[in-house]
């Protein structure tokens, strides 16, 4: 499942473009992908690493 999003910089008025995607139906909640396009130069992609997505989030989340 894939979400699409825009950050407003209210000083600017300058508009940034997200996405995320998630597996839909499971019961992880973080995101699998996560890209952001901060610059028109700059795209940042961030993939889940397998082993971390096998693992569930609730129990990453309050073992620290």
């Amino acid at each position: 499942m894939l979400w699409s999003g825009a950050l407003r910089n209210e000083k600017t008025n300058e508009v940034t473009n997200f996405r995320l995607w998630f597996e839909q139906g499971s019961a992880n909640f973080l995101p699998l992908r996560f890209e952001f396009k901060p610059k028109s130069y700059l795209r940042l992609v961030f993939d889940m690493e397998p082993a971390a997505a096998l693992e569930d989030a609730a129990t990453r989340v309050h073992s620290r």
